[in-house]
């Protein structure tokens, strides 16, 4: 009797608890053109240039971030910098190019820091980046952390 007691309160407390689970996945949802699309990942690479050099308005060498092994199918939600600028530079455009071409350029004062750019928002993330610098006077130098956010 004790055993069957045991067995029934078991077997109720069992079924209460796998009927009141629901199951959940950390997805976002989005219309895009009518269609519903599901984020299933967000992530993120980034990378460092070395030195960047830019002389009498000339384009520096370009630096290479990769994007390493992320998703054939991640797109870009957001890009921020971090530049740091030697002492001593003229203002510069920073130039970013995406792995399918397209370049970007944005004015940096001498004092650098943070910027956030969208300018590339939708485009794939997976591939090669370049990050060069042009100066607007004699000489600019600095170096570039970038930050390429995703999700697939």
């Amino acid at each position: 009797m004790k055993f069957k007691k045991i067995l029934l309160t078991s077997l109720s407390i069992f079924t209460v608890m796998t009927s009141t689970v629901i199951p959940t996945f950390a997805n976002d949802s989005k219309a895009i053109n009518n269609y519903e699309t599901s984020v299933y990942a967000r992530d993120y690479f980034s990378g460092r240039t070395g030195k960047l050099n830019s002389f009498n308005g000339r384009e520096s060498g370009a630096s290479r971030i990769s994007s390493g092994s992320v998703n054939r199918n991640a797109k870009v939600t957001g890009i921020e910098l971090n530049i740091d600028v030697s002492r001593g530079s003229d203002p510069f455009y920073v130039i970013i190019q995406n792995p399918d071409g397209k370049r970007i350029e944005k004015y940096i004062s001498t004092s650098g820091g943070r910027i956030k750019l969208n300018d590339f928002n939708g485009n794939n993330a997976e591939g090669k980046w370049y990050v060069s610098i042009r100066t607007t006077g004699i000489v600019s130098t600095a170096t570039v952390s970038m930050k390429v956010n995703y999700e697939y």
